[in-house]
């Protein structure tokens, strides 16, 4: 409950002082345990980027990058079962690991608004990005319908679109994603 939550007795004498001090210790192990988190992570996702190419496939700095990106939003969601996922990077099929990761975001998406549902499906997305091009395709794809102004989005679809072969949705997308780009100030003119 609420008062199991509070880290001192309001009867203790405490001076305003020590509850800021607590309060700021607090404050820093709460980041040292997101940095050891990030740090834990990354040895993962460098493990599971070897298992990966050792198996065959071909994973460039775009599907590392997206890669990266879907863990960091997993790892960011309070759901148990993201964090086993996560750990089971190391020792369980890509496939397998991939479905846990879209059994989570369906669930995720049917909580929350189209906004925070767009970055759930964009960090299916990114996880499939080298592991199942058409499970990320579609993955891309409801992230888009459900924001069509996210420039990023855009420009991974053109990414697998291209790779798909699938030439004319690549260029509308990289187009979109240009414009968007451009419109957010985020590429130069």
């Amino acid at each position: 409950g609420v008062y199991a939550t509070c880290f001192w007795d309001y009867n203790d004498p405490a001076t305003g002082e020590d509850i800021a001090a607590m309060k700021e210790e607090t404050g820093a192990r709460i980041d040292e345990a997101k940095a050891e988190t990030s740090r834990e992570i990354q040895a993962m996702k460098a493990t599971f980027l070897t298992e990966l190419r050792t198996a065959g496939v071909i994973v460039d700095d775009a599907a590392q990058a997206a890669l990266g990106d879907g863990l960091e939003f997993f790892a960011a969601l309070d759901d148990p079962r993201a964090r086993n996922a996560i750990n089971m990077l190391n020792s369980a099929p890509p496939q397998g690991v991939l479905a846990r990761f879209a059994a989570i975001t369906a669930d995720y998406v049917q909580r929350h608004d189209d906004g925070e549902a767009a970055a759930a499906w964009r960090a299916l997305g990114a996880f499939a990005f080298p592991i199942d091009a058409g499970r990320a395709v579609d993955a891309y794809e409801k992230a888009r319908d459900a924001d069509p102004d996210d420039a990023y989005t855009h420009y991974r679809l053109s990414v697998l679109y291209r790779d798909k072969a699938r030439l004319d949705e690549a260029m509308a997308s990289a187009r979109t994603a240009e414009a968007l780009g451009r419109a957010a100030g985020e590429i130069g003119v």
